[in-house]
């Protein structure tokens, strides 16, 4: 096995090494336990799993380099990136983009990443991995990548100050998330929820 190959296994084993190894720009500080705990959460088995944090905690940082790594090791087929908006979402899927155009120890460990399709709403990767944007209400009807439906799905911030604001915001918000998004999404799929709490009835 070459020292290329070995890395990529110490890696695929270790997500807290494969954060601190492939995105040390991220990470010029001293890292807070409960990054690491964050970290573990999205790489675990579990299929639903929620972080809520205050805003500057680094949430949808870690959940980027996590989708990044995801992505690499091919552990989701059809993800995508649900925000407060579309806009929102693309400046997620954006981030994760750049790295796979400038991170030169993912191209050195994995080769070229981009893909044959690279736009502002949705990624595919040189390995066949899919990566989407969407807003918060939109249809998720073109969320469907060929015969893939998203079996990874990060929302991220999705509530607003207008959509806590009263109990009839807050129960749309709600009907949406339970009868368009869960629906959409593979039988077997993984949920990652980044949320700051805004009201206490909040969804």
């Amino acid at each position: 096995m070459s020292q290329r190959e070995e890395t990529i296994v110490r890696l695929g084993l270790n997500p807290r090494l494969a954060h601190m190894v492939l995105f040390p720009h991220r990470h010029s500080d001293a890292t807070p336990p409960f990054h690491l705990e964050i970290i573990d959460l999205w790489h675990s088995e579990a299929p639903r799993a929620l972080t809520e944090a205050f805003r500057g905690a680094a949430k949808s940082t870690l959940a980027e380099e996590a989708i990044a790594i995801m992505a690499c090791f091919r552990k989701f087929k059809n993800g995508i990136i649900v925000g407060e908006s579309e806009d929102r979402a693309k400046e997620r899927l954006n981030a994760i983009k750049h790295e796979f155009e400038t991170n030169e120890m993912i191209e050195e460990l994995f080769g070229p990443m981009v893909g044959p399709t690279w736009q502002e709403r949705k990624i595919i990767l040189s390995n066949g991995t899919v990566i989407q944007a969407f807003g918060r209400g939109q249809s998720l009807r073109g969320a469907k990548h060929l015969s893939a439906r998203p079996d990874l799905c990060f929302c991220d911030d999705m509530e607003d100050d207008e959509s806590v604001a009263t109990p009839e915001a807050r129960e749309k918000f709600k009907q949406w998330f339970m009868k368009v998004l869960i629906p959409a999404l593979a039988p077997k799929s993984k949920l990652r929820v980044a949320g700051t709490p805004l009201d206490p009835e909040a969804w």
